[in-house]
């Protein structure tokens, strides 16, 4: 060992510093949609219908009480039929969005600082 060791001692005297950095983070998700429920309907619609009636009567002459007999004949003319015209209406719009809100947020920290303590003892002279 030699003197110069002896003469001269760095200690170094350290303190932390807090560097503070944000990061987005996922803490959920939420999933949107849409279900399309159906339903039969069973409705009871009145149509009405054409016919044509040909009614002929035919008397039996060589009856003793002259008796008739009818013949009918129908002939459709024209009749309704139901048809179905479906349409679509807004009941209500939804509106989906995010919104971004700024607040503080106190976040607590330990740092640590190094100081120098010197205990003396008997006649040391200190500079």
């Amino acid at each position: 060992m030699t003197n110069e060791s002896l003469d001269k001692i760095t200690i170094p005297i350290r303190e932390e510093e807090m560097d503070v950095k944000r990061k987005w983070v996922q803490t959920g998700e939420i999933n949107c949609h849409k279900e399309v429920l159906t339903e039969e309907r069973t409705i009871s619609v009145p149509v009405k219908r054409e016919e044509l009636i040909i009614e002929k009567k035919i008397i039996d002459a060589d009856s003793p009480d002259q008796s008739t007999r009818t013949e009918i004949t129908r002939i459709p003319l024209r009749e309704e039929r139901v048809d179905i015209n479906k349409y679509t209406y807004d009941l209500e719009q939804v509106e989906v969005y995010k919104q971004e809100f700024n607040e503080n947020q106190l976040v607590d920290a330990m740092l640590k600082k190094d100081i120098l303590i010197i205990k003396t003892s008997g006649d040391a002279d200190i500079n």
